[in-house]
């Protein structure tokens, strides 16, 4: 379902900007609950994921999507007021207080899920520039480029996937049930 995507798409938006008072406490279990609640009854209204898809299709090419983003043009969409009444009904106070604790579960789940992989995907790059490092046919500029460029992306993505501990710690009860609901499996990441 694209509606997934959309989350899948939060990924990328998720990085350095939500690190606001908003973020101060850990999410709490009552808060992932609803938010687990909310998103599996999305899931099941065609309105609500067709106006998420038709949202997805607006913003392609954006590297990163936020559901806070998303609300900003979704406010007008004839399905807005049914998708505020289902995040209602599951205790937020508001799409906003939706989105940001959305938001901050996707990228917790993310940051845990990517923690799993760094060690494979740091020996990876280690190993490639190994073998840039012992061709010769690079020059000394181009394997010092390539090294770079791939220490420099390992950078950004640690900083992308990066939520506070805190939330990492909170989702790990949930997570099955999270990666369930987000349709992840493992060649996800």
């Amino acid at each position: 379902m694209r509606f997934i995507n959309v989350v899948v798409a939060c990924l990328f938006v998720l990085a350095s900007s939500l690190a606001t008072n908003a973020w101060a406490q850990a999410l709490t279990d009552t808060q992932i609950n609803r938010f687990i609640a909310s998103f599996e009854e999305l899931t099941t209204v065609e309105s609500v994921s067709q106006a998420f898809d038709e949202m997805e299709d607006d913003r392609a090419g954006d590297d990163a999507v936020f559901f806070a983003d998303l609300l900003d043009n979704y406010k007008e969409h004839p399905s807005y007021a049914e998708f505020s009444r289902i995040i209602r009904s599951h205790g937020f106070e508001s799409t906003e207080q939706w989105a940001t604790v959305s938001d901050r579960i996707v990228k917790a789940v993310i940051t845990h899920e990517v923690n799993k992989q760094r060690p494979q995907m740091e020996a990876e790059i280690e190993s490639m520039l190994e073998e840039l490092g012992n061709n010769e046919y690079l020059s000394a500029e181009m394997k010092a480029q390539f090294e770079q460029q791939a220490r420099s992306q390992l950078a950004q993505m640690q900083g992308i996937w990066s939520a506070p501990e805190a939330d990492v710690n909170a989702i790990q009860p949930h997570l099955a049930k999270l990666r369930e609901v987000f349709e992840f499996d493992d060649e996800d990441f």
